[in-house]
């Protein structure tokens, strides 16, 4: 996939705020969505859990629609259009559904509090351990 047809995906810095237009913000909305709920199905699916393919890949899930999402909310606060403001709506639900339901999926959770009790996550220190901490707690 392109990131240059998909500017709300874009992670070039600074990003293109020219080319972040409302028309299209759903398609990349919902790429993003579909990104995240196969990073967590990945999750669900681990037998051999490890920090990585847990912990960071849960904080890693839905990083690129958090991106996306931002960024038309920034875009929104300070440049306020029309178009721009019915792309948001329309999208709204959709966004608020996911993210709503990534936190209720129940494998999603056995899978990372069977990680929190393993020997591995037992022995981890500093910033890894405070990661696990925060999603856990």
């Amino acid at each position: 996939m392109s990131k240059n047809n998909h500017p709300f995906l874009s992670k070039k810095l600074p990003p293109d705020w020219t080319a972040m237009q409302g028309k299209f913000l759903k398609t990349d909305i919902l790429i993003a969505i579909k990104e995240a709920k196969d990073n967590f199905k990945k999750i669900k699916s681990q037998k051999k859990l490890t920090y990585n393919n847990c912990i960071k890949a849960y904080e890693n899930a839905e990083i690129n629609l958090a991106r996306a999402w931002n960024y038309a909310n920034h875009l929104d606060s300070v440049n306020d259009n029309p178009q721009l403001r019915k792309a948001m709506n329309a999208v709204l639900p959709t966004v608020t559904k996911f993210l709503s339901s990534s936190t209720l999926d129940a494998k999603l959770w056995r899978q990372i509090k069977k990680y929190s009790q393993s020997c591995e996550a037992k022995k981890l220190k500093g910033n890894k351990a405070a990661a696990l901490r925060e999603i856990v707690n």
